[in-house]
């Protein structure tokens, strides 16, 4: 019984570790995305923006 009862509380240990383990991950790939989208979505608007005025000062 003390064993199994060390096995049941290691696999618990183990279960709650895996499952703190994919939070983080899940909370990495939400931020990443996050910060993706901002990112991309400020760096196409800052792109297009650079890119007009560059054209313009290059015809100019």
């Amino acid at each position: 019984r003390t064993k199994t009862n060390e096995n049941d509380s290691g696999e618990e240990e183990e279960r709650r570790q895996v499952e703190v383990k994919e939070k983080r991950r899940r909370m990495k790939i939400m931020m990443s995305r996050r910060r993706r989208r901002s990112a991309s979505s400020s760096d196409h608007k800052s792109d297009d923006s650079e890119g007009s005025l560059s054209n313009e000062r290059d015809q100019r």
